[in-house]
């Protein structure tokens, strides 16, 4: 599947502590574990070394962390490398 270029979105949240591969994201929110696997490359099929992908979610109230006073600071924001 090819994904088309996108500028930052409108829930990107600068700061957020980056997670590496392989960590663990959820730490004791409880829920299901999702797992995600991509390949990010050029226009001409090289792997991207560089790449970052931003994983965030809502909560049940369907609102982002940085939309909502009552969550934790980049909660469900987790940038990886």
């Amino acid at each position: 599947m090819t994904v088309p270029r996108s500028v930052l979105g409108l829930f990107d949240i600068l700061g957020a502590p980056e997670v590496p591969v392989g960590g663990d994201s959820k730490k004791d929110k409880g829920g299901a574990s999702s797992v995600v696997e991509c390949r990010i490359t050029t226009p001409d099929a090289i792997l991207s070394k560089e790449a970052v992908l931003d994983l965030w979610q809502t909560t049940d109230n369907g609102l982002y962390s940085c939309h909502d006073e009552s969550q934790p600071e980049y909660n469900f924001a987790v940038p990886r490398k």
